[in-house]
């Protein structure tokens, strides 16, 4: 395996980001990684400690750069061959964090990046975890990081609070998306890119780290100051969302089906036929198959984009009208029909779902979301 390059950006953290360089020290292998990192013009005094530790190659920033340049900067000057790690500074790192994610980016040549779960993160990567300190939490991660390709899943996109990134992935593939200044959604741009690039993306279940939680973006105490900086975060997070869905022509929508996850028996072992009308750009299957790995999923996609890009990782058809079209992609009998936005796609909704109803399973059920 490849000696990993571990970047991470500091900006007012220096109390999250010694915790996290000390969990490193302590908790990865000696000589198995770099530590780089970019710090974006703090004023608590991260660069003054930083400039202290003998083990961090350390760049300064005269202005804060955002999450994606300073990123790129550490990548820049990462040592020729290493894997690429992106390493939030809220973070704490674990027993055998890093060489478990390595054992899932090793697992097989197509595998471009992977990341673990948290307590603290958004797309279904976050678990619960119960613990009141840091000793706690490492005696809790001690027994959760058991390596176990059973707990890897394969994702469409992967969240940057910890993101481990394959060295051919990278010269591929190339650096994060400045235009997403000064932070989120280059995550999903780079999942994206990987996707289309050909690899695919695990999260591993199997490996536990601590997440304080968007530290850089963490308010003031001042009542005021803290409901502009909320403001001005969701104001951020709404304009990036919009520049990604522009970018590559797609949207951003998904359904869990918690309904028929309840229904569906829950077993490994289950094979059931799923097709999903309206799949977009695959989130809903991604989330079925955690659920029930040995389903066998069949998507239906509205958008030529999305359907390629589930189409990378399932069997996806594209039809311009689903409602007119879907009927040559169909074959055999389903045991779930799950149909997205009832309101959106059909003229003649009734009559389509009778039109259904040859191809359903004898014990087999439609689902409309809402």
């Amino acid at each position: 395996m490849n000696k990993t390059s571990i970047i991470i950006l500091s900006y007012n953290t220096l109390e999250y980001t010694r915790l996290c360089i000390e969990s490193i020290r302590k908790l990865t292998l000696d000589g198995s990684y770099e530590l780089i990192v970019v710090d974006n013009a703090s004023r608590d005094g991260s660069v003054q400690w930083l400039r202290q530790q003998q083990d961090v190659r350390l760049i300064e920033n005269q202005v804060n750069k955002g999450f994606p340049a300073g990123c790129n900067q550490g990548m820049a000057v990462a040592e020729a061959g290493n894997d690429i790690l992106l390493l939030n500074s809220d973070t704490v790192v674990t027993p055998r964090w890093l060489k478990n994610m390595q054992q899932a980016l090793y697992s097989a040549e197509n595998i471009g990046a992977v990341s673990c779960v948290t307590n603290c993160c958004s797309n279904w990567q976050q678990i619960a975890a119960e613990y009141d300190n840091l000793e706690e939490m490492l005696l809790f991660a001690d027994k959760y990081n058991i390596s176990n390709p059973a707990k890897w899943e394969r994702r469409p996109k992967l969240v940057g609070f910890c993101y481990l990134i394959k060295n051919a992935a990278f010269r591929r593939v190339g650096f994060l998306d400045e235009q997403f200044t000064p932070g989120n959604y280059e995550d999903d741009d780079y999942s994206l890119r990987l996707t289309l690039a050909g690899y695919q993306l695990l999260m591993c279940r199997d490996t536990f780290i601590h997440h304080y939680g968007s530290a850089s973006f963490k308010p003031a105490a001042d009542e005021k100051e803290t409901a502009v900086m909320e403001w001005q975060y969701v104001e951020l997070n709404r304009q990036n969302k919009k520049k990604l869905m522009e970018k590559w022509q797609i949207t951003d929508k998904h359904i869990y089906w918690d309904r028929v996850t309840d229904e569906v028996q829950e077993s490994a072992d289950t094979e059931a036929r799923i097709l999903v009308v309206g799949c977009h750009a695959g989130m809903d299957l991604f989330y079925l198959q955690g659920k029930f790995p040995h389903a066998r999923l069949t998507g239906i996609a509205e958008n030529i984009r999305e359907a390629a890009l589930a189409g990378r990782s399932f069997e996806v058809y594209h039809c311009q009208d689903v409602e007119r079209d879907i009927f040559q992609c169909l074959w055999g009998t389903y045991d779930y029909i799950l149909l997205c936005e009832k309101h959106s796609h059909y003229r003649d909704f009734d009559s389509y779902v009778k039109r259904l109803l040859p191809y359903l399973s004898p014990e087999g059920s439609i689902h409309v979301s809402d």
